[in-house]
This record gives structure tokens, C-alpha cells and sequence, in this order.
């Protein structure tokens, strides 16, 4: 006989935001790739860039963004440049926002 081990996780699974992504089109991290966040499908993610001003922005965010504005500011779908930016994510469950910045590597 087997011994049978049965674990159980209580609340929310932990997320893991990553510090940068390389969108260069190598199949090797090119999206900005949260672990975990499909746990939370009302969430709301936001990025600026260095001088505070909405580049992208997804509610129910799934792990797509490639690199790429989705806001006004920029016209079309445009390829952001290399450089340091700034996320917003809310889970939208009561949590704390998280934050902090995410690097783009071309």
C-alpha cells in the first residue's frame, strides 16, 4: 500500500510578477508573464512609462502584453521602446495594489 498525502492550500495563490521581459520574438519570454494570474480573472493592469503617462492598459489581464502600447497616447499598435516602466496591477479583490517596474529588453 501507498501512503496518499493530500495538501491543501488555504486563500489565494501567490503571484510572481517578473522585473523584465524580452519581447524580441525568440518564443523566449516575449510577454510580460505573470505566474498566478489567472487566479484573479477581474484584475486590472496598468503600465506608464518614465514620465507617468498610460502606454498600456488590460482589465482581466492574461499574461498578452507584448511589448506594445494599446493607449491613445501612442496611435496604433506601437512597439514601445527599450527601457523602464511602471505597473499597476489590482486584483480587485481587496488586496493591496501591487506595483513596481518592469524592464523591456529589445
Amino acid at each position: 500500500d501507498a501512503d496518499t498525502v493530500v495538501i491543501r492550500i488555504l486563500g489565494y495563490p501567490a503571484l510572481f510578477i517578473p522585473e523584465g521581459f524580452s519581447p524580441d520574438g525568440n518564443g523566449i519570454h516575449d510577454r510580460f508573464d505573470i505566474i498566478g494570474i489567472d487566479a484573479y480573472p477581474s484584475n486590472l493592469l496598468k503600465v506608464y512609462n518614465r514620465w507617468g503617462s498610460l502606454v498600456f492598459e488590460s482589465e482581466g489581464y492574461h499574461n498578452e502584453w507584448n511589448g506594445y502600447s494599446n493607449s491613445n497616447l501612442l496611435k496604433g499598435d506601437t512597439k514601445l521602446p527599450e527601457g523602464t516602466y511602471y505597473y499597476i496591477l489590482d486584483l480587485r479583490n481587496g488586496s493591496a495594489l501591487y506595483s513596481g517596474p518592469v524592464y523591456i529588453s529589445r
